[in-house]
């Protein structure tokens, strides 16, 4: 059964969970893989197919593409990130928390 390599259709890239996003000519093929939502391309000969059960497997592609945000911004949402986990952990109080992100209390 031929396969069409459509945008957003499900595959096994190189072993791992993917979506294509377009196809580079008659051997490769550039995916997003589903775990790190990170773009890559890969041969045809690495793609196996799933067997589509209707179109509502297709996934648009707004859902896994990763965003383009700046790597300063970033880096600074992963520092708040990590100064919270350690809020919740009770590594930190809410004053040293509110301290190092720059914030007010009541903000947290």
């Amino acid at each position: 059964m031929p396969i069409e390599l459509v945008e957003g259709l499900q595959v096994i890239a190189a072993g791992k969970a993917a979506v294509v996003t377009r196809a580079l000519g008659g051997e490769h093929v550039e995916v997003v893989l589903v775990s790190t939502s990170k773009t890559v391309v890969v041969k045809l000969s690495d793609i196996e197919y799933l067997r589509p059960t209707n179109r509502h497997n297709v996934v648009p592609l707004s859902t896994v593409r990763p965003l383009d945000v700046p790597d300063q911004e970033m880096k600074e949402a992963c520092r708040r990130f990590e100064i919270l986990e350690k809020l919740r952990s009770g590594e930190l109080n809410f004053t040293e928390a509110s301290l190092e992100l720059g914030v007010a209390k009541s903000h947290l």
